[in-house]
């Protein structure tokens, strides 16, 4: 097999007036007004992310065990894997749920994360002892501005 630089194969293309980027585009179903930065961008996400996932299939001897309808295990995996930081270990969990057309997140999880909040803000807000009457003013509205984007996120899921 050659081994070709992809750089330079749509460099000699574009010399032909070939673009490569744009066909790779319309062959893969992506939208033309797409910007070619970021359908390179998707491209190689595409490409990491098959990695990734090939590496787990050899590691943990899975196959296409993403088509069982564990939701609340890839939900907790997603939240597990925001933690641990690997953005392609999320995307997969997201894209699991993507596919069998469920939320990232339940309307009774996404209750229970708010009244959480509301707790750590109290106890936070009772612990700014050093900080004057505006900064807490301030990081009263931030904290009810964040509630209710996080229950408007929440009503949004539910239909």
């Amino acid at each position: 097999m050659i081994d070709y630089d992809i750089n330079d194969v749509e460099m000699t293309l574009n010399r032909f007036g070939i673009n490569l980027s744009q066909i790779v585009m319309k062959y893969l179903g992506f939208p033309e007004t797409l910007h070619p930065d970021t359908a390179k961008l998707l491209l190689n996400f595409v490409t990491a992310m098959s990695v990734k996932l090939d590496k787990a299939q050899q590691k943990y001897n899975y196959s296409n065990d993403w088509m069982q309808t564990n939701f609340d295990v890839y939900r907790q995996e997603l939240l597990l894997h925001i933690i641990k930081g690997d953005p392609k270990d999320v995307a997969a969990y997201c894209m699991f749920l993507w596919y069998h057309n469920q939320p990232t997140i339940t309307p009774d999880i996404a209750d229970a994360t708010i009244k959480t909040l509301i707790s750590a803000a109290g106890v936070a807000y009772n612990n700014m002892v050093d900080c004057n009457e505006l900064k807490k003013q301030q990081f009263v509205q931030e904290i009810r501005t964040l509630i209710e984007r996080l229950q408007s996120c929440k009503h949004t899921n539910e239909g």
